[in-house]
């Protein structure tokens, strides 16, 4: 998603292409991705990405996207096309309305020259060949409140929630990861980070802020430290390292802290979502994954990833619902384990050798 957002942005600046730190060594950048379907048939895959060596790292070189429509969304525009993007409805939109040869706008509001101050502007109507008058689609949002979880899904987001420090700028991806934030106690000041609506300081608390949700569309209202921008800088903090840590959920890992998060046997997701961009930032960030310890009496830990990977190399700390390892030069430590538990029994479920802290603690429960 972070790609795409750069791809369309680079696009609409006059750039034609880039280089990415994101997918190398993984089905991004070998290619054959089905990007086209006719009658039910793949008609058209990716190509694979060529390599670039530059300040002692690898990158891939993406070509950048300019559409021949872009369609966006604004709170108000006036009649020349001056607009006022609200909250976490801009998104996306200020980087897609530049990358397209005629961009139409989708506002509440229209009001005529001069009403709107210049200074509130947060895009100009000289990229603005159209402007289109539209509801206020926004819907009525209801606390769900906290997410139902599985014993041991509680342990892994409990044992997570303690990894957070205070002042942390965290990310949590979708799934087990969002439940995280539950466990975190209340005088522990945490800024979350929602990157692909562009959200800093995102909470799940009412009253909620209509407009303002995470990736999966999810309300959320706004810490007093909080701030909403463009989705772009969202994973421009990401790529940058300037978040703390990020949580996402696994379902392999190997030996050597691949990530597998995007395709369980047959089920594939059919956008990776920010999952390449999160594994992309792990050179800087840590990376803690989630993960039940075994599947159908198969243990998810493996020498090498049979599902797609998300990125190589990036997982610096597992949990899971028997044990947390951490992913060192000399390999994987077994740091914890659940009560009751003894490492060879942990040991026994892995299928190649692992090392055992000798201060190893117990989980609390």
């Amino acid at each position: 998603m972070g790609t795409l957002a750069e791809k369309v942005r680079s696009g609409g600046f006059g750039v034609p292409a880039f280089f990415s730190p994101v997918g190398l060594d993984t089905f991004h950048e070998l290619g054959g991705v089905p990007t086209k379907y006719s009658q039910g048939k793949i008609a058209a895959t990716s190509p694979s990405l060529q390599r670039q060596h530059s300040s002692g790292r690898d990158f891939l070189f993406e070509k950048t996207i300019l559409g021949d429509y872009s369609l966006v969304k604004a709170w108000k525009a006036d009649t020349i096309g001056n607009c006022i993007m609200k909250l976490a409805r801009r998104n996306f939109n200020p980087d897609m309305g530049v990358a397209g040869k005629m961009c139409i706008v989708e506002a509440e509001e229209i009001v005529q020259p001069g009403e709107i101050n210049g200074d509130d502007v947060n895009f100009s109507n000289i990229f603005v060949h159209r402007v289109v008058k539209a509801p206020n689609l926004e819907p009525e949002f209801k606390d769900k409140g906290r997410r139902s979880l599985g014993k041991g899904q509680e342990l892994m987001a409990r044992q997570a929630a303690k990894e957070i420090r205070l002042g942390d700028y965290v990310v949590l991806s979708a799934g087990l990861p969002a439940a995280i934030e539950q466990y975190v106690p209340a005088d522990v000041n945490v800024h979350y980070v929602y990157p692909e609506t562009g959200v800093f300081g995102g909470i799940r608390k009412e009253p909620y802020i209509a407009g303002v949700t995470d990736g999966c569309l999810l309300p959320l209202s706004l810490h007093k430290n909080g701030a909403i921008v463009s989705g772009s800088y969202g994973f421009t903090a990401i790529r940058g390292g300037r978040v703390s840590r990020i949580f996402t959920e696994a379902y392999q890992v190997s030996a050597e802290g691949d990530l597998a998060n995007i395709e369980k046997g047959d089920k594939f997701l059919p956008s990776p979502g920010s999952c390449i961009d999160l594994a992309a930032a792990a050179y800087k960030t840590p990376l803690v994954a989630l993960m039940e310890l075994e599947s159908n009496g198969k243990c998810n830990i493996v020498k090498k990833c049979d599902y797609k990977i998300s990125g190589r190399k990036c997982v610096s700390k597992l949990i899971t619902d028997m044990a947390v390892f951490d992913f060192k030069k000399d390999g994987i430590h077994l740091t914890e384990i659940v009560p009751g538990t003894k490492p060879e029994d942990i040991k026994a479920k892995i299928p190649f050798e692992i090392k055992v802290d000798s201060n190893i603690k117990t989980m609390a429960i």
